[in-house]
């Protein structure tokens, strides 16, 4: 039997888990409905900007009023489907309007009103989608993917004006463990670009203190993963680290479980390289460190 047969006969039995096509990421119909249905709905905006009518009364007016019609739905699968249309609307604007600076019709600093008034009200939309439905792990890890492509494109709007970094924030704590760990690789990505940690350098202190509490996550990949971004911090600015937290690190490379112990030996290593002058210099330190 065909496999989208198969899944068209789970259909009942989806309906009663709760669950829905959106939901199946191991099918491959699931794979090629989304991909085409995210694809469409990228041609169409980008078709009504080049056509001159993605700002106008009919066509923004109609086709963002069903998007929040969907948001308003009793049913939650049309309301999550709701939510990464929206989040997948708002990353095609994102790259019209890098397509509008890029051709020069709009310097950066001049914004672009009206693609800069569309990004807003499309933020604050997505805002009222419920993001944080604590019932679907895969809604916010997709979003958590589409949030680091604005951010990407336009780290300054998305960071401190529409402060998208939040969602990353609160993220950083889910209840899923597959969401905490897409929410600290995405931002170990971020801060690796140092135009972006220079823009988060504002907020960096609360995030410290956040992925620093997942040193000791009840998921060994998650803590690995936060102890990673702080020896990228390392790299990129070693005074992000407080020497409370310093010494919490140095304390895990004694750790028992040993994938956690290497992540942080790799941050001490970097560490002392940037910090020392010479090897013998490191050997000292290290004989220091293992008799504290």
């Amino acid at each position: 039997m065909m496999e989208s047969e198969d899944v068209l006969n789970r259909q009942e039995t989806l309906a009663k888990s709760g669950k829905y096509l959106f939901m199946e990421p191991k099918t491959q119909l699931a794979k090629i409905l989304k991909t085409s249905i995210y694809n469409f709905l990228q041609k169409l905006i980008l078709c009504a900007h080049d056509r001159e009518i993605l700002y106008d009364d009919v066509f923004s007016k109609q086709f963002f009023t069903f998007i929040k019609a969907m948001s308003s739905s009793n049913i939650r699968a049309i309301r999550h489907t709701a939510v990464i249309f929206a989040i997948k609307i708002l990353t095609t604007l994102v790259i019209v309007y890098n397509k509008v600076i890029n051709e020069g019709i709009y310097s950066e600093e001049e914004n672009g009103v009206a693609e800069q008034d569309v990004l807003n009200v499309r933020k604050q939309d997505i805002n009222a989608l419920r993001l944080q439905d604590n019932k679907v792990t895969l809604m916010r890890v997709e979003c958590i993917q589409e949030v680091s492509i604005w951010i990407k494109y336009f780290p300054k709007i998305f960071i401190t004006q529409l402060q998208a970094i939040n969602y990353l924030h609160k993220l950083i704590t889910d209840m899923s463990k597959d969401v905490r760990y897409a929410a600290l690789e995405t931002f170990e990505a971020l801060v690796k670009t140092p135009n972006i940690l220079a823009i988060l350098k504002v907020t960096l202190s609360d995030f410290s203190e956040t992925i620093g509490k997942r040193f000791y996550d009840v998921d060994t990949k998650v803590s690995v993963k936060a102890i990673d971004i702080f020896t990228v911090f390392v790299k990129q600015d070693n005074s992000l680290i407080s020497p409370r937290r310093f010494k919490l690190l140095i304390n895990l490379v004694f750790d028992k479980c040993y994938p956690i112990g290497e992540a942080a030996a790799k941050f001490l290593l970097h560490y002392l390289q940037i910090n020392e002058e010479n090897e013998h210099m490191i050997l000292v330190q290290l004989a220091k460190f293992s008799i504290k």
